[in-house]
């Protein structure tokens, strides 16, 4: 399904008392926040650079092809975290792998809340280090 058609569907009407939280980063890490994405800066101008990244990147995770991997990427990454003072410049702006794009996630978190990053443990799916 193509963006324009998604954003033509109607979105159904939430239930009183329920209210949409996402997931961002923070000063603190990670953290659900109670704003949506247009508000933290992710709205239409970011979907359309988000395809002019994609696209100049070729679809193709920049850390694997930096080892000579050719592995699809969907993730567009702020090289410089936009908590860290990072902007949406092209140069700031990378294509990562869904297994890269996790991981570099969880180290920023980490660093964030001042947590150790152990590097070489699998990422789950949420994002975090499984512990073994």
């Amino acid at each position: 399904m193509h963006v324009s058609e998604i954003e033509d569907q109607p979105l159904r009407p939430q239930p009183k008392g329920l209210r949409a939280f996402s997931f961002q980063h923070s000063a603190r890490g990670m953290a659900w926040a109670k704003t949506s994405r247009h508000v933290r800066g992710y709205g239409t101008a970011w979907t359309k650079l988000r395809q002019v990244i994609l696209t100049r990147d070729m679809h193709l995770c920049q850390h694997c092809l930096a080892k000579g991997i050719a592995t699809q990427g969907n993730h567009v990454d702020h090289i410089k975290p936009k908590a860290k003072g990072g902007g949406d410049d092209m140069g700031n702006l990378q294509v990562l792998c869904e297994k890269h794009h996790l991981a570099k996630s969880a180290k920023e978190a980490a660093e964030a809340q001042g947590r150790i990053y152990r590097q070489g443990h699998r990422i789950g799916v949420d994002g975090w280090p499984i512990e073994e």
